[in-house]
Protein backbone atom coordinates (compact mmCIF):
# COMPACT_ATOMS: atom_id res chain seq x y z
CA UNK A 1 0.00 0.00 0.00
CA UNK A 2 1.44 3.46 -0.93
CA UNK A 3 1.82 5.60 1.92
CA UNK A 4 0.24 8.89 1.56
CA UNK A 5 2.33 12.02 1.20
CA UNK A 6 2.18 15.01 4.04
CA UNK A 7 -0.25 17.50 2.74
CA UNK A 8 2.60 19.99 2.35
CA UNK A 9 4.36 18.31 -0.18
CA UNK A 10 1.14 17.69 -1.96
CA UNK A 11 1.09 21.78 -1.95
CA UNK A 12 4.54 21.89 -3.19
CA UNK A 13 3.92 20.29 -6.38
CA UNK A 14 0.72 22.14 -7.04
CA UNK A 15 2.82 24.57 -7.02
CA UNK A 16 4.76 23.05 -9.77
CA UNK A 17 8.19 22.69 -7.18
CA UNK A 18 9.07 19.29 -7.93
CA UNK A 19 12.46 18.97 -5.03
CA UNK A 20 11.35 17.94 -1.80
CA UNK A 21 12.44 19.36 1.88
CA UNK A 22 11.92 17.75 5.26
CA UNK A 23 10.04 20.66 6.39
CA UNK A 24 8.11 23.66 4.64
CA UNK A 25 10.40 26.59 3.78
CA UNK A 26 9.70 30.11 4.37
CA UNK A 27 8.87 30.77 0.55
CA UNK A 28 5.89 27.87 0.76
CA UNK A 29 4.32 29.81 3.03
CA UNK A 30 4.50 33.15 0.34
CA UNK A 31 2.63 30.98 -2.34
CA UNK A 32 0.48 29.79 0.10
CA UNK A 33 -0.38 33.31 1.23
CA UNK A 34 -2.92 35.03 -1.24
CA UNK A 35 -2.06 38.68 -2.69
CA UNK A 36 -4.72 41.02 -1.83
CA UNK A 37 -5.83 44.07 -4.18
CA UNK A 38 -6.75 47.39 -2.26
CA UNK A 39 -7.29 50.64 -4.50
CA UNK A 40 -7.26 52.97 -1.98
CA UNK A 41 -9.13 56.51 -4.01
CA UNK A 42 -7.95 59.94 -1.95
CA UNK A 43 -7.62 63.12 -2.05
CA UNK A 44 -5.28 64.91 -0.08
CA UNK A 45 -7.77 67.50 1.25
CA UNK A 46 -8.98 64.64 3.66
CA UNK A 47 -7.74 64.49 6.77
CA UNK A 48 -9.68 61.01 6.97
CA UNK A 49 -7.55 59.81 3.76
CA UNK A 50 -4.37 60.55 5.52
CA UNK A 51 -5.00 58.47 8.59
CA UNK A 52 -5.96 55.63 6.15
CA UNK A 53 -3.08 55.91 3.79
CA UNK A 54 -0.78 55.96 6.39
CA UNK A 55 -2.20 52.80 7.62
CA UNK A 56 -2.42 51.03 4.55
CA UNK A 57 1.23 51.75 4.02
CA UNK A 58 1.97 50.26 7.58
CA UNK A 59 0.10 47.12 6.92
CA UNK A 60 1.27 46.60 3.33
CA UNK A 61 3.67 44.15 4.26
CA UNK A 62 1.97 42.55 7.00
CA UNK A 63 -1.12 41.54 4.86
CA UNK A 64 0.72 41.01 2.16
CA UNK A 65 -0.84 43.74 -0.57
CA UNK A 66 -0.70 45.46 -3.71
CA UNK A 67 -2.02 49.13 -3.00
CA UNK A 68 -2.78 50.49 -5.76
CA UNK A 69 -3.31 54.60 -4.91
CA UNK A 70 -5.47 55.92 -6.72
CA UNK A 71 -5.77 59.95 -6.90
CA UNK A 72 -9.35 61.31 -7.25
CA UNK A 73 -10.84 65.10 -7.14
CA UNK A 74 -13.06 64.90 -3.76
CA UNK A 75 -14.97 67.77 -5.17
CA UNK A 76 -16.20 65.50 -7.87
CA UNK A 77 -17.23 62.98 -5.42
CA UNK A 78 -19.63 65.38 -3.50
CA UNK A 79 -21.20 67.21 -6.55
CA UNK A 80 -22.33 63.52 -8.07
CA UNK A 81 -23.45 62.40 -4.80
CA UNK A 82 -25.26 65.73 -3.64
CA UNK A 83 -23.21 65.32 -0.64
CA UNK A 84 -21.48 68.24 1.49
CA UNK A 85 -18.28 67.97 3.46
CA UNK A 86 -18.83 67.43 7.33
CA UNK A 87 -17.21 71.47 8.34
CA UNK A 88 -20.28 72.63 6.34
CA UNK A 89 -22.58 71.51 8.86
CA UNK A 90 -22.63 73.95 11.81
CA UNK A 91 -23.52 70.41 14.26
CA UNK A 92 -20.65 68.79 12.51
CA UNK A 93 -18.26 71.74 11.83
CA UNK A 94 -18.04 71.66 15.96
CA UNK A 95 -17.36 68.19 16.35
CA UNK A 96 -14.97 67.65 13.03
CA UNK A 97 -11.77 69.60 15.36
CA UNK A 98 -12.14 67.26 18.43
CA UNK A 99 -12.76 63.94 16.36
CA UNK A 100 -9.69 64.38 14.27
CA UNK A 101 -7.97 65.69 17.43
CA UNK A 102 -8.28 62.35 18.54
CA UNK A 103 -7.62 60.09 15.37
CA UNK A 104 -4.36 62.72 14.98
CA UNK A 105 -3.23 60.49 18.59
CA UNK A 106 -5.09 57.23 17.85
CA UNK A 107 -3.16 56.92 14.30
CA UNK A 108 0.22 58.97 15.43
CA UNK A 109 -0.54 61.51 12.71
CA UNK A 110 0.61 65.06 13.83
CA UNK A 111 -2.20 66.78 11.77
CA UNK A 112 -3.37 70.44 11.81
CA UNK A 113 -6.87 71.89 10.31
CA UNK A 114 -5.74 74.53 7.72
CA UNK A 115 -6.94 78.53 8.58
CA UNK A 116 -9.05 77.99 5.27
CA UNK A 117 -10.40 74.54 4.93
CA UNK A 118 -11.85 72.63 2.86
CA UNK A 119 -8.90 73.98 0.18
CA UNK A 120 -9.07 73.60 -3.71
CA UNK A 121 -7.03 70.49 -4.29
CA UNK A 122 -7.58 70.40 -7.88
CA UNK A 123 -3.93 71.33 -9.39
CA UNK A 124 -2.61 68.91 -6.57
CA UNK A 125 -4.55 65.73 -7.56
CA UNK A 126 -3.84 66.36 -11.50
CA UNK A 127 -0.28 66.01 -10.71
CA UNK A 128 -0.33 63.01 -8.84
CA UNK A 129 -2.68 61.50 -11.38
CA UNK A 130 -0.17 62.77 -13.88
CA UNK A 131 2.50 60.97 -11.71
CA UNK A 132 0.99 57.58 -11.59
CA UNK A 133 0.96 58.44 -15.12
CA UNK A 134 4.57 58.99 -15.73
CA UNK A 135 6.76 58.40 -11.91
CA UNK A 136 4.33 55.70 -10.25
CA UNK A 137 7.61 54.44 -7.99
CA UNK A 138 7.23 58.10 -6.58
CA UNK A 139 3.55 58.14 -5.81
CA UNK A 140 3.90 56.74 -2.58
CA UNK A 141 6.21 59.37 -0.96
CA UNK A 142 5.07 62.55 -3.07
CA UNK A 143 1.26 61.48 -1.71
CA UNK A 144 2.55 62.00 1.89
CA UNK A 145 3.99 65.09 0.89
CA UNK A 146 1.40 66.54 -0.24
CA UNK A 147 -0.90 65.14 2.99
CA UNK A 148 1.54 66.86 5.07
CA UNK A 149 1.81 70.04 3.17
CA UNK A 150 -2.32 70.13 3.59
CA UNK A 151 -2.05 69.22 7.12
CA UNK A 152 1.41 69.47 8.64
CA UNK A 153 4.78 68.02 8.64
CA UNK A 154 6.59 66.84 11.66
CA UNK A 155 7.47 70.69 11.85
CA UNK A 156 4.10 72.04 12.06
CA UNK A 157 5.07 73.25 8.36
CA UNK A 158 2.06 73.78 6.17
CA UNK A 159 1.68 74.82 2.83
CA UNK A 160 -1.40 76.79 0.82
CA UNK A 161 -1.77 73.93 -2.34
CA UNK A 162 -3.49 76.27 -4.22
CA UNK A 163 -0.72 78.34 -5.03
CA UNK A 164 1.96 76.27 -7.64
CA UNK A 165 4.19 78.65 -6.80
CA UNK A 166 4.24 78.01 -2.99
CA UNK A 167 4.06 73.93 -4.04
CA UNK A 168 7.26 74.24 -6.04
CA UNK A 169 9.13 76.02 -3.26
CA UNK A 170 8.44 73.51 -0.81
CA UNK A 171 9.48 70.81 -3.07
CA UNK A 172 12.50 72.42 -3.36
CA UNK A 173 13.28 72.97 0.31
CA UNK A 174 11.96 69.39 0.88
CA UNK A 175 12.62 67.24 -2.01
CA UNK A 176 9.92 64.24 -3.11
CA UNK A 177 12.80 60.66 -2.83
CA UNK A 178 12.94 59.90 -6.98
CA UNK A 179 11.87 63.50 -8.07
CA UNK A 180 13.89 66.56 -9.10
CA UNK A 181 13.48 69.53 -10.85
CA UNK A 182 12.61 68.57 -14.64
CA UNK A 183 10.21 65.70 -13.67
CA UNK A 184 8.22 68.05 -11.84
CA UNK A 185 8.28 70.58 -14.53
CA UNK A 186 7.26 68.19 -16.51
CA UNK A 187 4.46 67.07 -14.10
CA UNK A 188 3.15 70.91 -13.66
CA UNK A 189 3.26 71.09 -17.97
CA UNK A 190 0.76 68.06 -17.45
CA UNK A 191 -1.40 69.56 -15.54
CA UNK A 192 -2.99 71.41 -18.45
CA UNK A 193 -3.09 68.24 -20.69
CA UNK A 194 -6.50 66.78 -21.44
CA UNK A 195 -5.54 63.38 -21.09
CA UNK A 196 -4.67 63.94 -17.43
CA UNK A 197 -7.37 66.02 -16.77
CA UNK A 198 -10.08 63.29 -18.10
CA UNK A 199 -7.66 60.34 -16.45
CA UNK A 200 -8.51 61.86 -12.92
CA UNK A 201 -12.68 62.83 -14.07
CA UNK A 202 -12.49 58.94 -14.89
CA UNK A 203 -10.95 57.96 -11.46
CA UNK A 204 -13.64 60.01 -9.96
CA UNK A 205 -16.66 59.08 -11.43
CA UNK A 206 -15.22 54.81 -11.17
CA UNK A 207 -15.41 55.79 -7.66
CA UNK A 208 -18.48 56.89 -7.18
CA UNK A 209 -19.63 54.07 -9.28
CA UNK A 210 -18.03 51.85 -6.74
CA UNK A 211 -20.78 53.61 -4.64
CA UNK A 212 -18.47 56.11 -3.15
CA UNK A 213 -19.55 59.44 -1.51
CA UNK A 214 -16.81 60.52 0.17
CA UNK A 215 -13.15 59.64 1.12
CA UNK A 216 -11.13 57.73 1.65
CA UNK A 217 -12.64 55.45 -0.76
CA UNK A 218 -11.57 51.41 -0.71
CA UNK A 219 -12.59 48.80 -3.26
CA UNK A 220 -11.07 45.25 -2.68
CA UNK A 221 -11.50 43.48 -5.83
CA UNK A 222 -12.14 39.89 -5.50
CA UNK A 223 -14.11 36.93 -7.03
CA UNK A 224 -17.12 37.55 -6.64
CA UNK A 225 -16.28 41.41 -7.79
CA UNK A 226 -15.64 42.83 -4.68
CA UNK A 227 -15.94 45.23 -1.55
CA UNK A 228 -16.08 48.86 -0.81
CA UNK A 229 -14.91 50.56 2.55
CA UNK A 230 -15.48 53.90 3.38
CA UNK A 231 -13.17 55.73 6.08
CA UNK A 232 -10.33 55.58 8.29
CA UNK A 233 -12.34 53.62 11.16
CA UNK A 234 -13.10 50.49 8.84
CA UNK A 235 -9.86 48.46 9.13
CA UNK A 236 -10.84 46.23 11.74
CA UNK A 237 -13.88 45.22 9.59
CA UNK A 238 -11.79 45.20 6.75
CA UNK A 239 -9.64 42.54 8.58
CA UNK A 240 -12.58 40.54 9.64
CA UNK A 241 -13.77 40.52 6.02
CA UNK A 242 -10.43 39.05 4.35
CA UNK A 243 -9.43 36.79 7.79
CA UNK A 244 -6.52 39.12 8.43
CA UNK A 245 -5.29 40.24 12.08
CA UNK A 246 -5.48 43.82 12.69
CA UNK A 247 -3.24 44.89 15.29
CA UNK A 248 -4.14 48.60 15.68
CA UNK A 249 -3.51 51.47 13.90
CA UNK A 250 0.19 51.50 14.51
CA UNK A 251 1.16 47.33 14.04
CA UNK A 252 4.96 47.90 15.06
CA UNK A 253 3.47 49.07 18.50
CA UNK A 254 1.04 45.94 18.79
CA UNK A 255 1.64 44.10 22.65
CA UNK A 256 2.79 40.97 21.95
Amino acid sequence: MARRRPSWVRVRRICGLSHRIGIPSPSLFAIMSARRKVVFYYDVVSTYSFFAFETLVRYKDLWNLDLDLQPFFLGGVMKATNNKPPVSLPAKAQYYPLDIARNSRYFDIPIQIPATFPLNTIMVMRLLTAMKQKYPEALEPATRRFFEMVFGDKEGNMVDVTKEADVRASLKEKPVHGMDDDKWNILFEATQNKDVKAALASATDAAVQLGAFGAPWLFVPDADGGQSFWGSDRFPVIANELGLAWKGPVPTKAKL
